[in-house]
């Protein structure tokens, strides 16, 4: 009996072992062909770094990444994913028909980050940088890591920190589970229905805004006290393009999340009408970005809110269009500016 009771045992632990294999290699199956990579969505897993810096090389040491600038016209990037992908080119390209100065470009935006995070990183990094003109092109991560944590005003991670500091020996658990796909689905499958269920609460998406708009504000204040110009970008967003291609319509990253459309958009319509009315600090300009992308039926979208080559290169001069050329050469050799200048 005592024999038998060991053979049960074991063949239970094989049929286990086999059934997850089996929910593995199908989950991985299903993401490949559904997104064209296995290992999609796992970037999640829990590893800490200070502030979620990823171990930028140009951030430590700052002041050998970036010596003084001298007589440099110094352009500082805050934001998400969107803004990080910008090449820096682009903004240099545009500037420098407007200021008779070297520009140098330095963006501290970097994936995932919500308005919370990117403010830490101006006033530990970018304060110091002596900008001249400050640009931030932020907002879907903030809603979306409201509707994925029924929270504000902390980052998608926060939890997985939490469980590491709180319950380090769950943790170990959850991080040996977090390297499998099928594991990762069940998460996504639990994470989808929060996000329904964070969409209907009125409460929740005002508080969302509020902090996002109390960020943009704290923002405003740091550049008036630098005595520096500052530009605040909403990100832009696929479904608030006027003439969405069918390609961008139908892009697979567009299809899957139609399920939020409707709260994004929203989301986004109050924000901006928020935003519009709203009395930052200083020399602040608002822009809604989505009307970069009012007058063109190309193709300028990847996702919700990424964009490819063209796209970055529309966005990047309707930004910069706002300034007029004596404006920019005002800031350019006074590091002064004016909102009565403003075109």
């Amino acid at each position: 009996m005592k024999r038998a009771f060991w053979v049960n045992v074991m063949f239970s632990v094989f049929v286990l072992i086999l059934l997850f294999a089996l929910g593995e290699t199908s989950s991985r199956v299903f993401v490949y062909f559904k997104y064209g990579k296995s290992e999609r969505g796992m970037s999640w897993r829990f590893q800490y770094e200070p502030y979620l810096f990823h171990n930028d090389i140009r951030m430590n040491p700052l002041d050998k990444a970036y010596p003084p600038k001298k007589n440099k016209f110094r352009v500082i990037i805050l934001g998400g994913s969107t803004a990080a992908q910008i090449p820096n080119n682009l903004f240099v390209d545009s500037l420098r028909p407007m200021v008779n100065r070297e520009i140098e470009v330095i963006n501290l935006a970097r994936s995932g980050y919500i308005v919370n995070q990117e403010r830490i990183a101006f006033l530990l990094y970018g304060i110091k940088l002596d900008p001249d003109l400050l640009i931030s092109i932020d907002g879907c991560n903030d809603i979306v890591t409201m509707t994925k944590t029924l929270s504000t005003g902390l980052p998608y991670h926060n939890k997985f920190m939490e469980l590491a500091v709180n319950h380090p020996f769950a943790n170990l658990l959850f991080g040996i589970l977090r390297n499998s796909q099928f594991v990762n689905c069940l998460v996504k499958i639990k994470e989808r229905q929060i996000e329904i269920q964070a969409q209907k609460d009125n409460g929740l998406a005002e508080k969302c805004i509020n902090n996002y708009v109390e960020g943009l504000y704290s923002i405003s204040v740091i550049a008036k006290g630098l005595n520096i110009p500052y530009i605040a970008v909403l990100q832009p967003y696929v479904h608030l393009k006027k003439n969405i291609s069918s390609t961008e319509k139908f892009l697979r990253n567009v299809k899957n999340y139609l399920y939020r459309k409707q709260f994004f958009v929203d989301m986004y319509s109050k924000i901006d009408s928020t935003l519009a009315k709203y009395p930052f600090a200083g020399n602040t300009i608002y822009i809604n970005g989505n009307r970069a992308f009012d007058d063109t039926h190309n193709d300028c979208f990847v996702d919700e809110v990424h964009i490819n080559d063209q796209g970055e290169k529309i966005l990047v001069q309707y930004i910069l269009s706002y300034f007029s050329d004596n404006v920019v050469a005002q800031i350019g050799s006074q590091n002064k500016y004016s909102r009565t200048n403003m075109p």
